[in-house]
């Protein structure tokens, strides 16, 4: 169970979240899980590129074999950034947990301006139709690169026969 706020202003003030991040323990017990261990070492620590020692304590019990399931309230808990949710992913994919073999889960990391993202879960089915519009996305973005860097250069040439222009009596 991994419980994380993100600074120590929620910790004392957003006691709701605290509670519904704690409950899940109950969730996990109705789901028959007896053996559970909460980290909640990351209470009042940003989710956002910081070093988490919760989250680090997280990954060596998945290493080890020691985690059956992951549970968290939202997946905003677990990861902000990209590097971190890859890691934890590759994890839980590729290493059999306890009970299985592993519980392959794929997300879609949205980027918004100002620096949000947004997590998505996907079917296994969607991925392929994602990987294909994430190609041609970036086949797109590479394009409009080529076509903004030409008209930079045509730009220059612009105002360099302007000024050269202007020099002329």
């Amino acid at each position: 169970m991994y419980i994380r706020q993100s600074t120590p202003d929620q910790v004392q003030h957003n006691l709701e979240s605290q509670r519904r991040q704690y409950g899940l323990v109950n969730r996990a017990r109705a789901l028959g899980w007896q053996e559970i261990d909460v980290i909640d070492d990351d209470l009042g620590v940003s989710g956002s590129g910081t070093r988490r020692a919760g989250f680090e304590r997280l990954l060596r019990a998945l290493c080890d074999g020691q985690v059956g399931a992951v549970f968290s309230v939202e997946a905003s808990r677990l990861a902000r950034n990209g590097r971190d949710w890859h890691t934890l992913l590759e994890f839980c994919s590729v290493l059999k947990c306890a009970r299985g073999e592993g519980h392959p889960l794929w997300v879609l990391t949205v980027g918004y301006p100002g620096g949000k993202t947004r997590q998505v879960s996907l079917r296994p089915e969607q991925v392929p139709q994602v990987r294909k519009a994430l190609e041609h996305y970036r086949d797109f973005k590479q394009t409009l690169e080529a076509i903004s860097e030409l008209n930079q250069f045509l730009l220059r040439l612009d105002r360099e026969d302007s000024k050269e222009q202007e020099r002329k009596p």
